[in-house]
């Protein structure tokens, strides 16, 4: 067998010790043997190539955040099968993962926005609380009734398909998923505004209808003293003064 030329200043007993010593020191033995073993033809000890366990960082509250920011379910499920305590762990505002992924957190332009129905689906399935409430009043339900609030007229495209269209759908998954864990359905926020008050503000008739069929109280005002139907009226958005106006 070919002797292991020497890489650098270590010798091949050298770097045999080294790999006794730390995980990051086994690692680097291993890339350096590679490299022997591309010009040297040795082969790597065998108790060497044994030993060199791939380990993954911990999860994190905050990792478990980001992959709901971003709609990354499968990672949202890998991170809660290693640690199911992180689904309520909160940020300094107070929003859990449930709250972020249902309202998406001022970025509904991520590369996976399909998917964060799905990462709301599996929160929930993990036992997040449907009833969280952030610093601001902000429970899931109202996360996702009120967050992003594009105009429908708007004609942004995004895989040839209607933008519009596919945040109606998102959020509508996401409604019924939550609808279907009993939460607050007249939880107000700061500004006393209710999921109702946010779908009728925006003109979403299927949310407001699946709220409506819950048992929303379409009477209760902000703190402008205005109701659900006042402003769906004030916006235009005839479908949804239809509902209310029953």
């Amino acid at each position: 067998m070919n002797a292991l030329p020497v890489i650098g200043s270590y010798s091949r007993t050298s770097l045999v010790a080294i790999a006794h010593k730390s995980i990051p020191a086994r690692r680097l033995l291993i890339a350096l043997l590679n490299i022997a073993l591309l010009h040297g033809g040795c082969s790597a000890p065998q108790s060497v190539r044994q030993s060199a366990p791939v380990s993954r960082p911990q999860p994190t509250a905050q990792a478990l955040r980001d992959a709901a920011i971003e709609g990354r379910a499968d990672e949202v499920q890998r991170i809660l099968n290693q640690d199911p305590k992180l689904v309520d762990v909160p940020d300094p505002e107070g929003n859990t993962a449930l709250i972020i992924a249902a309202g998406r957190h001022g970025r509904p332009f991520a590369i996976e926005f399909s998917q964060h129905s799905r990462c709301v689906q599996l929160l929930l399935e993990f036992g997040a609380d449907v009833k969280a409430v952030n610093a601001s009043g902000i429970t899931p339900l109202l996360a996702v009734a009120s967050f992003p609030l594009f105009p429908r007229t708007a004609r942004v495209m995004l895989n040839g398909e209607p933008f519009a269209r596919i945040l109606d759908r998102v959020q509508v998954q996401s409604m019924q998923y939550i609808l279907a864990k009993q939460p607050n359905l007249n939880a107000v926020d700061r500004f006393g505004r209710t999921a109702l008050y946010y779908t009728a503000l925006a003109g979403r008739t299927e949310m407001a209808r699946l709220l409506l069929a819950s048992g929303a109280d379409k009477s209760i005002r902000t703190n402008d003293g205005a109701t659900a139907l006042d402003v769906a009226k004030r916006q235009g958005h005839d479908s949804v003064v239809a509902l209310l106006d029953r």
